[in-house]
């Protein structure tokens, strides 16, 4: 009786051990915008995969939300968004998917923020603030991030943005 319980018990823990191993999602840069007021800017970006319906076509899991992280730190790439101190942050919409459903557009609506008090706070950039960050690089590495109850988080491969195409859009907004 005893080994039948432990046979059982290592097979439930084992089908919790077994999970399928997502694919790679890449996406890619397309534009940069102003975001419709002072403190945001609009990233256009492109993806093979349905990043909105990512993990229910992977896993039939339903999907918790959509994220676009973009890393302002002096380390180009990020494994976590947790783990920044100064990012872009902004949720996705889909904006047209290619008729061969080869091509999915999104935009996301980015604000620049910092963390302080450890992690505890954040708080939004001002331009200023912004473009001496971005002036120091060359390019911001953004991902996008998406989560499912069993999975946990899940992000995409780094996707470049130039640095100078953000500040162009910032300077010009600061004209306007």
């Amino acid at each position: 009786m005893i080994r039948l319980f432990i046979v059982l018990t290592m097979l439930l823990c084992s089908s919790c051990a077994k999970r399928p191993i997502l694919p790679d999602t890449e996406i890619e840069f397309i534009s940069v915008a102003t975001g419709g007021d002072s403190l945001s800017w609009s990233v256009r970006f492109s993806s093979k995969t349905d990043v909105l319906n990512f993990f229910k076509d992977a896993t039939g899991e339903t999907q918790l939300g959509e994220t676009l992280f973009c890393s302002l730190d002096k380390e180009l790439e990020f494994e976590s968004s947790d783990k920044l101190t100064n990012y872009f942050v902004g949720n996705l919409v889909e904006v047209d998917a290619d008729k061969s459903g080869l091509d999915h557009i999104y935009t996301s609506r980015l604000s620049a923020v910092r963390k302080e008090d450890e992690g505890v706070s954040n708080v939004f950039m001002s331009a200023e603030e912004l473009l001496a960050l971005l002036n120091e690089r060359n390019a911001v590495s953004c991902r996008v991030f998406t989560s499912a109850y069993s999975f946990g988080g899940y992000y995409s491969k780094s996707m470049l943005i130039p640095a100078t195409d953000l500040v162009h859009v910032i300077e010009q907004q600061r004209v306007q």
